[in-house]
């Protein structure tokens, strides 16, 4: 999931609570729109959880950069 197709994630996700907010649909639907949400917001947390440790990897690599560059 790249950073666009996220940010289209979670319009979708918003969407679909909506319509579970409105009660506007049937049980059956009701209960397919859960499982897309419920899919789209793993999917979402997952990425966020790859984000955050590439964001602490790089962290990581400037610090130590910044170390070696303050010894010489």
């Amino acid at each position: 999931m790249k950073h666009q197709e996220f940010e289209e994630k979670l319009a979708e996700l918003a969407a679909i609570t909506k319509q579970l907010e409105d009660g506007e649909v049937g049980l059956a639907e009701a209960m397919a729109l859960y499982e897309e949400g419920s899919r789209i917001l793993k999917d979402s947390y997952a990425l966020l959880a790859e984000y955050s440790e590439r964001a602490a990897a790089l962290r990581t690599e400037v610090a130590e950069l910044c170390a070696t560059h303050e010894t010489e």
